[in-house]
């Protein structure tokens, strides 16, 4: 390997490091559990680290659903995002668990898996 593609390599690790990071900060802060949220394309996009272009694809082949407002702008769902970047959500989502501090939810959630 050239040094090129060891630094490239470094550089895309150190983006999905970034991508887990800002996703926990959601869970720590509680708005991650906020899926009905309708975000503007530019959001959408920049919500999964794409291009606006890169979503645009997505929705095209069906992988991602698209809103439509009354005066016809694109809105995508939270819910959608996090479902595509392998997120299962449950219906208790966003409610707290009895007894469960938010850390230990998420602990016992992974354990399962």
């Amino acid at each position: 390997m050239e040094m090129k593609e060891i630094l490239s390599d470094i550089q895309r690790s150190i983006d999905d490091l970034q991508q887990k990071l800002n996703l926990l900060r959601g869970v720590q802060t509680g708005t991650l559990y906020d899926v009905d949220v309708l975000m503007t394309r530019k959001e959408a996009a920049f919500f999964l680290g794409k291009s606006l272009r890169q979503l645009d694809r997505l929705c095209s082949e069906g992988q991602i659903r698209r809103c439509y407002t009354d005066r016809g702008a694109v809105r995508i769902r939270r819910s959608e995002l996090l479902e595509y970047q392998g997120l299962e959500l449950t219906p208790l989502q966003g409610k707290r668990q009895e007894g469960l501090s938010e850390l230990e939810r998420i602990i016992q959630k992974y354990n399962t898996k």
